[in-house]
Formats: C-alpha cells, sequence, structure tokens
C-alpha cells in the first residue's frame, strides 16, 4: 500500500517575468536533444520524441531544426538566441493522428496532490488554424500507452500566452513521472516554448584553454587560461599539490610538475567553461666525459656519458 501525502506540490515551469521559483522538469531547457533538419529528434531519458515532434532553435532570425515545409517563422517571445521551442504538428492536414512529446519530471507524481504547470505557447506553423490546444497527459513511461488523459490547454491564436493548467493527481496517476503533451486527430499545431529560467536570454558560447609546457628543473613555465571571447570572465584554479593556489588570476608562474584545471564563468552571460593543461619537469642531465692518456702514435676515445637515459644532442668544442 502506498504512502500518501497532504503536502501541496506546485510546479511552475515559466513565470511571466522570467523568474523560475521551482523546477521539476528534467530538461526545461529541451538541450538533451539536438534539432535535428530534415527529421524527427532522437529522445534523450529526458525529454522523448514520442511521435513525430520537432525541436527547434532560434539562431537570430531563423528556427534551426523540423521540416522547411512547417513554415514557423514567429521568433520566440522575446526573439533572443538559443531559445528552443517543440512543434507539434496537428492531425488533419500535417501528421495524421497528431504529434505528440514527453517531459521526464524529477520525481513521481502523488494521489491527492494539486500540480499547475505554467506554459507558454502559440498557434503556428503548418496545420494551424489559429486555436492551438494540445492535450495533457500523465504516464509512468515516454509513451502514449496507458497515459491518463487530464485534459486540454487553454486554446491559444497566433501570439505567445503563458496559461496556467493545473490538477489533483488521481490513483491512476499516483507514480506518474511523465508529462505528455500531444496533438489530437482534429487538433491544430503550435510551439511550445521551452520551460527553462534562461531560455529568452542570450548567452554567447565561451569556452576556453589552458597550455602545456615542458621545462627543466630549476626553471619555470607560464600557465595561462585562454579565452575564446573577449569578456568579464573569474578564474578558479586547481593546482597540484605544493603549490599555493594562485587565486582569481588568468595566469601565472610554476616550477611545479603535474595537472593544471581551470573554471572560468563570465559574470556578465553566466556562461561557464573548464580546460587543463600539464607542467612536465625534467631532471637536468649529468654528462661526464672520460679523460685518457695514451702514447703518441695512439688513440683514444672520448665518450660522453649520461646519468639519465634519453635522446641528446651533442656539442662538442676540441
Amino acid at each position: 500500500m502506498k504512502k500518501h501525502t497532504n503536502q501541496i506540490i506546485v510546479l511552475l515551469f515559466l513565470i511571466f517575468n522570467n523568474t523560475l521559483y521551482s523546477q521539476n522538469i528534467v530538461d526545461d531547457c529541451f538541450n538533451t536533444v539536438t534539432s535535428v533538419a530534415s527529421g524527427d529528434f532522437n529522445s534523450s531519458s529526458d525529454l522523448a520524441n514520442i511521435f513525430s515532434s520537432d525541436v527547434i532553435e532560434w539562431d537570430g532570425n531563423n528556427w534551426i531544426g523540423g521540416y522547411p515545409a512547417t513554415n514557423i517563422t514567429i521568433p520566440p517571445p522575446s526573439n533572443q538566441i538559443s531559445c528552443k521551442a517543440i512543434f507539434l504538428g496537428n492531425g488533419t492536414t500535417w501528421t495524421a493522428g497528431g504529434e505528440s512529446v514527453g517531459l521526464r519530471l524529477d520525481g513521481p507524481l502523488v494521489e491527492g496532490t494539486t500540480y499547475t504547470f505554467d506554459i507558454t505557447y502559440i498557434s503556428h506553423g503548418f496545420g494551424s488554424n489559429g486555436v492551438f490546444e494540445p492535450s495533457f497527459y500523465t504516464n509512468s513511461s515516454a509513451t502514449l500507452s496507458s497515459a491518463t488523459l487530464v485534459g486540454t490547454l487553454m486554446p491559444v491564436g497566433f501570439v505567445w500566452e503563458t496559461n496556467s493548467f493545473s490538477f489533483v493527481a488521481s490513483s491512476s496517476q499516483d507514480g506518474d513521472t511523465w508529462v505528455i503533451l500531444k496533438t489530437e486527430s482534429s487538433g491544430t499545431s503550435g510551439l511550445i516554448n521551452s520551460f527553462c529560467q534562461n531560455c529568452n536570454i542570450n548567452v554567447p558560447n565561451c569556452s576556453v584553454s589552458v597550455n602545456s609546457e615542458t621545462i627543466c628543473e630549476g626553471s619555470s613555465a607560464t600557465i595561462a587560461a585562454s579565452l575564446s571571447t573577449p569578456g568579464n570572465y573569474t578564474f578558479q584554479w586547481t593546482v597540484p599539490t605544493g603549490l599555493p593556489n594562485p587565486g582569481n588570476v588568468s595566469s601565472f608562474s610554476t616550477d611545479i610538475d603535474g595537472i593544471y584545471s581551470v573554471i572560468v564563468t563570465n559574470v556578465d552571460t553566466n556562461c561557464n567553461a573548464n580546460a587543463s593543461g600539464a607542467v612536465s619537469v625534467n631532471p637536468i642531465p649529468i654528462v661526464s666525459v672520460n679523460s685518457e692518456s695514451i702514447c703518441e702514435g695512439s688513440s683514444a676515445t672520448i665518450a660522453a656519458s649520461l646519468s639519465t637515459p634519453g635522446n641528446y644532442t651533442f656539442q662538442w668544442t676540441v
């Protein structure tokens, strides 16, 4: 027998002012899958392409991904780069029976608990008639088989709207960990905007590299973090034992062998990246040259003997 609770759990996806108070969709940014230009996206463990849905991404001018014939042109709510959305085609003029996508929750539904989902969506694309109202299901797996139909979202037209969808979990929904959105056979096409907090923030890509150096014992090397994108960054280093941590600096000198790792964060965009480099400290070789005494008319062999095996060059003064 399952133990229930009277605690009310409220799942808030996207608030009007873009402030995220609670997060229960595991892949709220739709980032665990890649936009596909000529086919349905491949499911991940957190975002499931249950039937013929498309994940698309706004590049500032166009949506990347999905079939070109879908005729998707309306930008995301704030017209910013990196926003992702899901296109669900209708079941009349586009995909027979409609299209569906599954979003995994980070915990199971509990019978008797009230859940509220705030969803931003729009009627758009081929097969849209201005009334986009996908059906809302829940299930214990990413499939429509044995899924519980909870209801339909409030109809929306050709302008982005954020509407709440609330329900009290029934006994058949107890333990469900997936939310499924689907356009029915007589439905209309539309877009569902990313639920994540940073969907409409233009966050540029950033990357960092750390150099590797080989030095002789007694010398020093400069280790530096090189950024691909100019900006205001912080630096968090991890250095070998024996070297004091250099702190929030982009470069420093060292004479200690080992791995040097850094995490950089752009304080303006919150973009972060990491990289590692290495310092190899080679011992200074010890060389000796033999001395010989010979009689006039004889010869001697002069040889350089190294204390450490290796690949050496020799420069003689005779």
